[in-house]
C-alpha cells in the first residue's frame, strides 16, 4: 500500500513541501484545518488535486460564551461565514452569548449554535464529540477546526 499523500489545503492542491513533511505533527494529522488556517489534509493512497477534500467551514470554539471566545465566535460567524459551535459549560450563558451575537449580527441566524462542553470533564468532552458526530456525521470530518479557548480555574 502506498504511503499517504500530504497536500496543502490553501486551495492550491499542490503536494506539501518536503520541509513541512518532516514535522512530526504533520504526519499524524488526519484532517485539521485548511485554507486560511494553514492546516493540512492527509489523504491515504490518493494523488493529485482531485483527492483534495473541500475545506469544511464548521468550527467549535470552547469557552465561547464570553471574552475572547465570544469575540471569536462573532467574527468567525459574522465576518468569515463559518458555522460556529459555541462551546460553553453553562447552557444559559451559552444561549445568552448566542442571543447577543444574533442581536448584533442577525445574518448569523442558523449558523451559530450551542454545544454544551466542559473541557475539564472527560465525560462532557466525550458526550460533546458524540453529539457532533450524531448531528453532522463523521465522513468527512465534521469540524474544520477547534479553538481551545476554555479556561481552567484552580480556585485560587
Amino acid at each position: 500500500r502506498p504511503p499517504p499523500q500530504l497536500f496543502c489545503c490553501c486551495s492550491c492542491s499542490r503536494p506539501m513541501p518536503e520541509s513541512r513533511r518532516r514535522r512530526p505533527a504533520a504526519a499524524a494529522l488526519l484532517f485539521i484545518g485548511a485554507g486560511c488556517f494553514g492546516g493540512v489534509a492527509l489523504l491515504p493512497g490518493r494523488e493529485g488535486p482531485s483527492a483534495m477534500a473541500v475545506p469544511l467551514r464548521r468550527v467549535l470554539v470552547t469557552g465561547g460564551n464570553k471574552g475572547i471566545g465570544l469575540a471569536l465566535c462573532k467574527q468567525l460567524c459574522r465576518d468569515q461565514g463559518f458555522h460556529v459551535l459555541l462551546g460553553s459549560r453553562d447552557a444559559g450563558r451559552g444561549e445568552e452569548a448566542i442571543g447577543s451575537i444574533l442581536k448584533e449580527a442577525p445574518q448569523c441566524d442558523g449558523r451559530i449554535e450551542l454545544l454544551r462542553i466542559d473541557t475539564s470533564e472527560d465525560a462532557s468532552v466525550a458526550t460533546a464529540a458524540e453529539n457532533v458526530a450524531a448531528k453532522f456525521g463523521t465522513d468527512p470530518a465534521p469540524l474544520y477546526g477547534v479553538v481551545n479557548n476554555a479556561g481552567v480555574g484552580f480556585g485560587l
